[in-house]
């Protein structure tokens, strides 16, 4: 049994292969000390701490327990559930870094690695690892990703409000981050969680860094209803529906022109002209009056790109983005703003709809009672009658 373990930490596949394939059993096989550390731990949690990352996708291919924790006899007091340690793999794997006046600036992982660590993770997900399962300290998998997580941002002091340069926040950082955030809210991680060490949600507990935002960007983006999700990306079918309507009843027509007819909306509207993009507090305002509206249900279309149907009741931050596993690409939600591209957003019924024209910054309000709500806050919209 301890060949299996030592095979995995060499990283040795084929001998693990071997091995499982001649001895089925092995794969959901206990450790026992020495060493120390993987007392009571299994394969696949030994694979993934140790990054052994190939061993540890082919162990879940052949029915590891994907719900696994250590039980009180082993040596350590700190037990964790094998979901963890995926968390672990999948935050560690981003593109992190540290910033040092001798060394200088060094990224660790890849953008392949960072993917790799994801969709182990994702497909525990979908196997049905409990997402919610709680460490022997009482973490929760959301309170593992921010612990994690906090381990490879910059470092942040609470008693002067700033972080350290010691490590960059960088662009590719957040999005790898936000990428594993996202996939464990999709599978229900529970942000609400109270930890019994901290008496705290993670929302009320990291009040600043970038650990913060990333949190402030993800905790209000899933709206659930039923138990399920609205925001989704809609199929080409559901898509060409609506174009067509956008084409032949509105007649629409794209183009860079900035004279001429490029929509026909019948019923009320109101053409505004907005030259800058809104900020993140104007997109709030906008957001706002829809759910006042009571707009549970809308439609996001923008123009050669991914469309959606969402709700404003999400409080979907400003550019929201997340990478899509099965596709292979980064998903990125539209502003209200049309900020190169046409940007459409309208209610299932077609009675109200923001309608954007990128190259004549010209926004069309649909709708008696929308355009009301928009006149009541064109002064902070920085809104101009077109």
């Amino acid at each position: 049994m301890k060949k299996i373990f030592k095979a995995i930490r060499d990283k040795d596949f084929d001998l693990v292969r071997t091995l499982i394939e001649n001895k089925e059993e092995l794969v959901n096989c206990v450790a026992k000390q020495p060493p120390k550390k993987d007392d009571g731990q299994s394969p696949l949690q030994v694979a993934l701490k140790t990054g052994a990352l190939d061993i540890a996708e082919y162990l879940i291919d052949c029915g590891a327990d994907l719900n696994y924790m250590e039980d009180e006899s082993c040596c350590n007091e700190w037990r964790t559930p094998v979901i963890h340690d995926a968390i672990n793999a999948a935050v560690m794997k981003c593109r992190w870094n540290t910033n040092d006046k001798i060394r200088g600036f060094i990224e660790y992982s890849t953008e392949k690695e960072a993917r790799k660590a994801y969709e182990i993770l994702e497909k525990m997900l979908k196997l049905g690892a409990d997402v919610n399962k709680l460490d022997s300290y009482g973490n929760s998998g959301i309170w593992r990703f921010c612990l994690q997580a906090n381990q490879i941002l910059p470092t942040f002091n609470y008693s002067t409000n700033s972080e350290s340069d010691d490590r960059i926040f960088t662009k590719e950082l957040e999005n790898d981050l936000l990428n594993v955030l996202n996939l464990l809210c999709k599978y229900g991680a529970d942000i609400s969680y109270v930890s019994p060490d901290t008496k705290r949600t993670v929302r009320d507990f990291y009040l600043g860094g970038s650990l913060s935002k990333l949190l402030s960007q993800i905790e209000n983006s899933y709206f659930q209803c039923e138990g399920e999700y609205i925001l989704r990306v809609i199929s080409k079918d559901e898509e060409k529906i609506l174009w067509d309507k956008l084409n032949n009843e509105f007649k629409f027509k794209p183009g860079t022109d900035i004279i001429g007819e490029w929509i026909i909306i019948t019923g009320d509207t109101k053409r505004y002209h907005k030259a800058i993009p809104w900020n993140e507090e104007q997109e709030n305002i906008i957001n706002s009056i829809l759910k006042e509206l009571g707009l549970e249900k809308m439609y996001a279309l923008d123009w050669n790109h991914d469309c959606f149907e969402f709700s404003p009741m999400e409080d979907i931050s400003i550019n929201y983005n997340y990478y899509d596993s099965d596709r292979q690409c980064q998903v990125y939600f539209p502003t209200y703003y049309p900020d190169g591209d046409y940007y459409f957003f309208f209610d299932g019924t077609w009675n109200y709809g923001i309608f954007g024209h990128p190259w004549r910054n010209e926004i069309i309000i649909m709708g008696k009672e929308l355009i009301k709500r928009f006149e009541k806050n064109k002064e902070k919209l920085g809104l101009e009658l077109y």
